[in-house]
């Protein structure tokens, strides 16, 4: 009776360490992946300010190269300026142990 006890304590330890470890992956970039696909989104400048603008758009995400990268693109529409187009490459590093992103825009300056 005893040697069972201690059979099943030994399984339920062992069991409860590995779905623990699996429970707490390390990060990745595979992380951010609720981001694939093509949403509807609106960009906010100064949101609750007297001057606040707001931009309707579109927001295109999927893996890129080799995985290692989630690329977006961002795109919005202005009545008084040129559209809007950003891209932007996210991923985890591991070296730094954080979430990174790099941005290109094309109306950065603003124009």
């Amino acid at each position: 009776m005893y040697f069972r006890r201690s059979v099943f304590a030994g399984l339920f330890a062992f069991f409860f360490s590995a779905g623990a470890a699996i429970a707490e992956a390390a990060p990745a970039t595979a992380d951010l992946a609720f981001l694939y696909g093509d949403w509807e989104v609106t960009r906010i400048y100064q949101p609750g300010a007297d001057a606040e603008r707001r931009h309707k758009g579109s927001l295109t995400c999927q893996p890129a190269v080799e995985e290692q990268f989630i690329k977006c693109i961002y795109h919005f529409e202005r009545s008084d300026r040129s559209a809007i187009h950003d891209e932007v490459f996210f991923n985890y590093n591991p070296v730094y142990g954080a979430y990174e992103s790099v941005w290109l825009s094309a109306t950065w300056p603003v124009k």
